[in-house]
């Protein structure tokens, strides 16, 4: 039995190859820059559909190394759908040259000077074969998303559709708020570019209010706009795209979204995203743990710290030899697969996040309510002895059942992953006439109707 882990890696890329370029791109020629642009592209030569990424902003201390701002599931989303992935740093950022503008500006002429850059850079991605320019969505998160709105404005006709995944910008001044407003509403004016607006109810630096009134103002402009607003996100929705259980909350809408303008949308490398987990089983409540089959005391321990953790998570068990879990990074529940499939090929996933998602071997007959689980006395047909025996199915680890015959015969196990059909073929052989009583933590017996054959 493995002990639980003190503190997971954090896995910001997933395993799979990504082709990456630091590039040294100029930026707007009236003010000119020279800009670091980062490419990552999927296996192959190309030509790609390219995605422009922009970043957020970053405290002053980190703006000159920056060495994790592609590591997002947008960035994983777009590789996974065959698209190269440009992130150029904007001016202050990186290696990029040029002072940082945004701390002192909130307003359509400090998002035109950066969409000025970006275009730029998109000039001089063009001199790049492996490239197709021709298929451009420029897309970015928080200060980036403003930047996209910006961008999408300038009606570039390479830009074939834009993405704002928590767009805004923030300044030290109290007014920012109408400013930041009035500032979309100048973008949605001047734009006809479709874009799609990720953003959540409970969002630390653009709470719903706001930016339901920068949609409201953008989208009074004419500009064709939809959205994805998923409701609360973990403790704070800026942080979204951290975090892998962001996907099932934004991908199937920006999949229908790019789809529907001729963008490629279907995955076609599902290495560069996490294992999609199984779906939610209902066996058990994610917090019964006395429901999880194959623990013993030190494993239900595990269990408790897995409950404890917070997402993505995953528990995954191989029964009678190995149980596992993990959390945080790119994906979890591939780490506990790995590490369990080490040492057994019987690894089974038991929950991922705050679902249940296992499944018995085999059906077994749904709770009957004839008595609650501990009622010993309400055990039809057996002696003393079967109730003792009773007694001791009580006490077993899960999976576990007991059966009970006509004649007063009784049987009961935790072996195997399927002790039911066990216990049925055992009576079988001895030709007794069982039927079920108890499977795991509930009584599945009914009366038998008169006249009905036994099992």
């Amino acid at each position: 039995m493995r002990e639980p882990s003190q503190q997971e890696p954090d896995v910001a890329w997933p395993t799979a190859l990504i082709q990456r370029r630091t590039l040294r791109l100029a930026g707007d020629p009236a003010r000119p820059v020279e800009l670091e642009v980062r490419l990552l592209t999927p296996p192959g030569p190309g030509p790609f559909p390219t995605v422009v990424w922009n970043h957020g902003t970053a405290e002053e201390s980190v703006r000159r190394d920056m060495r994790n701002h592609d590591a997002n599931f947008a960035t994983y989303y777009f590789l996974s759908r065959g698209y190269a992935v440009a992130v150029p740093l904007m001016r202050g950022y990186g290696r990029s040259g040029g002072t940082v503008s945004e701390s002192v500006c909130v307003s359509a002429a400090c998002g035109f000077n950066n969409a000025a850059d970006i275009l730029a850079v998109l000039d001089g991605l063009g001199r790049d074969p492996a490239l197709d320019l021709r298929r451009v969505i420029v897309a970015g998160q928080s200060f980036g998303g403003f930047n996209a709105l910006a961008t999408g404005a300038r009606r570039d006709p390479r830009i074939r559709a834009v993405v704002n995944v928590h767009g805004g910008l923030k300044a030290t001044r109290r007014d920012w708020e109408p400013l930041l407003v009035e500032a979309v509403r100048s973008f949605g004016t001047q734009s006809r570019v479709p874009s799609l607006w990720i953003y959540g109810d409970n969002d630390l630096h653009f709470p719903a209010a706001t930016w339901r009134m920068m949609r409201a103002a953008y989208a009074a402009g004419g500009a064709p706009t939809d959205v994805v607003a998923y409701g609360r996100f973990r403790d704070d929705a800026h942080t979204l795209l951290s975090f892998s259980d962001s996907l099932p909350l934004f991908a199937p809408r920006l999949d229908a979204f790019l789809a529907a303008r001729g963008l490629p949308a279907a995955v076609i490398h599902p290495e560069y995203l996490p294992i999609a987990p199984p779906r939610a089983s209902g066996y058990a409540a994610i917090g019964d743990v006395e429901a999880v089959p194959h623990l013993g005391p030190s494993g239900r321990d595990l269990y408790r710290t897995f409950l404890r953790r917070s997402y993505p998570r995953a528990f995954v068990i191989a029964p009678g030899r190995r149980v596992e879990e993990s959390y945080g990074g790119f994906d979890p529940l591939a780490r506990a697969l790995r590490r369990c499939r080490a040492v057994s090929e019987d690894c089974k996933v038991y929950a991922v996040n705050g679902d249940v998602v296992w499944t018995r071997p085999a059906p077994v007959p749904p709770p009957s309510g004839f008595a609650a689980i501990d009622d010993v006395g309400a055990v039809p047909y057996v002696d003393e002895g079967g109730r003792a025996g009773y007694r001791q199915f009580l006490a077993m680890d899960r999976p576990r059942a007991f059966v009970v015959a006509s004649n007063g015969a009784w049987s009961s196990t935790n072996a195997g992953t399927d002790p039911l059909s066990a216990l049925l073929a055992g009576c079988r052989a001895k030709q007794l006439a069982c039927r079920p009583y108890a499977v795991d933590g509930q009584v599945v017996w009914t009366e038998p109707k008169p006249g009905a054959p036994s099992q």
